[in-house]
């Protein structure tokens, strides 16, 4: 077909594979065999090269790197298949490690090496004679590992890292047991900002949250950051379930109930508290009372009021006014050792129903919403365990961890979160949503979020670039075994976005050392993870530009042979 390749003297080429150029340029030995080729063979084998050198992409790279492997083919041209599989099979950057239960760092490094937060490492890296950044220098080094084209004959000699420990990381409290590849992400970016002098968080997300008593009306808003979004599958207690990331981002963004007891309504205890007041001073022996005593009721009473007006009335000053103090019965120290644990869970009982009695209770029924008001350039979603999710045929055990949530999310390899946006009015009503920025209709009103609700599925693209925030998918972490307390961690991801290389789509399986090419229907299909039937926890996408186009499909490739993985299998019984 013609394929070619730029490091020919690197060994990766035959002297049939060498580009054209004049016999002037080209050494004795190579003239003498020109000279045996008839002009019209030259122009024809000429004619086949056209258009088809590689770039090399612009990196210092360890020694046996082979970066320009990658090729510039013309339209339906199949991917060659020695770049697919024998000795000289094209591989990623491997990273490993003697240690067990590290693949968490292996799968989250792999991930964020698809990104642009290869670039955002690489600007703050000290320059010379500056003070040192350790944690900024180890992952700068592992990227640009990671992103090296090698050959398969050349593994495992200088293809495989040693994967960096919690304690290089500056997470000693991860050390022995495995922990989650995205609070990793999360984790180590937190650190990492702590060396980046103040420059752009490419992680960070904003979410607006709306809290509304159900028996004054009252709304709080409050606002806060996040690295990663946690969004939530289906949990009904049965396997085969399948939504889409847009119905999970729908979900997220529903009105419910808020979750736990005893939230105390402040503005409930002022009205409350105010109609004690008012009650005191007109029953019926009130004359009764001091000139001191409703003097005081009085100002209290002023108190409340003022802080109705104001709204002022969650200032702990103003309850300090208004003297609502909780009278609390002693709490039981000092309990007989010889008591049982039912004996000592009845006498506390006894005590919080005591104190549930003499305390100032107003603790009414409170809905929630939440919207994402800034959405971030690397942006990192994930499907954490439902508490207390029991899978079919199991039972729940508190000290074990719980079992996986095999639910599938169905992903597109590009998104649009715009409608997913906060829009720029807020709602007084409890009952109301959180409104998108979904623009108005042909009415002047709102669009319903109802009749959007299945628009991820139709290929996310929008008519007005104005309404259009395009995420490219670049990693996905997948863990594999029974549930989150042990197995193993992959993840299947992109290539390096290098400008100096073709924006062909490429996508890797990354376990462990072993790298592998697989197929975008490996990616997008039914199954999440053919090689290994594990299950999706973790996606990264990344904005792309306004006008940007989505990366070319890939050529024709052959079906995926699994067993070309050499990485660690499910790993269900490690810990």
């Amino acid at each position: 077909m013609g394929y070619r390749t730029d490091n020919y003297n690197m060994g990766r080429g035959s002297p049939s594979s060498s580009p054209q150029a004049s016999p002037r340029a080209l050494g004795r030995e190579t003239r003498r065999i020109f000279a045996k080729i008839s002009k019209r063979e030259r122009k024809s084998r000429s004619s086949r090269h056209i258009g088809r050198s590689s770039r090399v992409t612009k990196h210092t790279y360890p020694p046996k790197s082979t970066s320009g492997l990658r090729v510039t083919k013309k339209k339906d041209d199949g991917i060659p298949d020695k770049l697919l599989k024998g000795p000289n099979r094209q591989i990623l950057g491997g990273i490993g490690s003697n240690i067990s239960a590290l693949c968490y760092i292996n799968a989250a490094l792999q991930a964020l090496a698809a990104t642009s937060y290869v670039d955002w490492i690489a600007k703050n890296m000290p320059a010379d004679g500056a003070a040192e950044k350790p944690l900024t220098d180890t992952i700068h080094k592992t990227f640009q590992f990671l992103n090296t084209y090698y050959l398969y004959k050349d593994w495992p000699k200088g293809t495989t890292m040693v994967t960096p420990s919690p304690t290089d990381l500056d997470l000693a409290d991860f050390e022995g047991r495995q922990q989650s590849a995205v609070e990793l992400i999360e984790r180590l970016h937190l650190r990492l900002l702590r060396e980046s002098e103040g420059t752009e968080n490419p992680l960070e997300g904003r979410m607006v949250q709306r809290v509304a008593c159900l028996g004054c009306g009252h709304i709080s808003w409050s606002e806060a950051e996040w690295t990663t979004l946690r969004l939530e599958k289906p949990h009904v207690k049965a396997r085969g379930q399948t939504i889409s990331l847009a119905g999970c981002l729908e979900f997220h963004r529903r009105v419910g109930p808020r979750e736990g007891e005893g939230i105390t309504c402040w503005r409930c205890v002022t009205i409350a508290t105010r109609n004690i007041l008012s009650r005191a001073l007109k029953r019926r022996h009130a004359d009764s009372l001091s000139v001191e005593r409703i003097i005081e009721l009085r100002r209290r009473l002023g108190v409340a009021d003022n802080a109705l007006k104001n709204r002022t009335y969650g200032n702990d000053d103003i309850q300090k006014d208004l003297k609502l103090v909780h009278r609390k019965p002693p709490y039981p120290h000092g309990l007989p050792k010889v008591l049982t644990a039912a004996e000592r869970k009845e006498v506390m009982d006894a005590y919080y129903q005591e104190l549930k009695e003499v305390s100032i209770r107003y603790f009414p029924c409170w809905s929630e919403a939440q919207a994402i008001s800034k959405l971030p350039r690397i942006l990192v979603l994930e499907f954490p365990n439902v508490a207390g999710f029991i899978a079919p045929g199991k039972v729940f055990d508190p000290f074990k961890a719980p079992p996986k949530n095999k639910n599938t999310v169905k992903y597109l390899p590009t998104q649009n979160f715009w409608r997913f946006l906060l829009g720029d009015e807020r709602e007084a009503s409890p009952v109301l949503r959180i409104r998108p920025k979904d623009g108005d209709d042909d009415d002047g009103g709102n669009k319903d979020v109802e009749t959007t609700k299945d628009e991820g599925r139709k290929g996310e693209e929008s008519s007005d670039p104005a309404k259009t925030l395009m995420y490219d998918l670049r990693a996905v972490l997948i863990h594999r075994g029974e549930d989150m307390g042990k197995g193993h961690w992959v993840t299947y991801r992109r290539e390096w976005q290098d400008p100096a290389s073709t924006k062909e789509e490429e996508w890797w399986l990354c376990n462990e050392h072993s790298t592998m090419r697989v197929t975008r229907a490996d990616i997008f299909g039914a199954v999440e993870d053919k090689g290994g039937k594990g299950t999706a926890y973790g996606l990264v996408y990344e904005l792309l530009p306004p006008g940007t186009a989505p990366a070319k499909k890939p050529g024709k490739m052959p079906k995926t042979n699994w067993r070309m993985d050499e990485g660690l299998a499910d790993m269900s019984d490690v810990e």
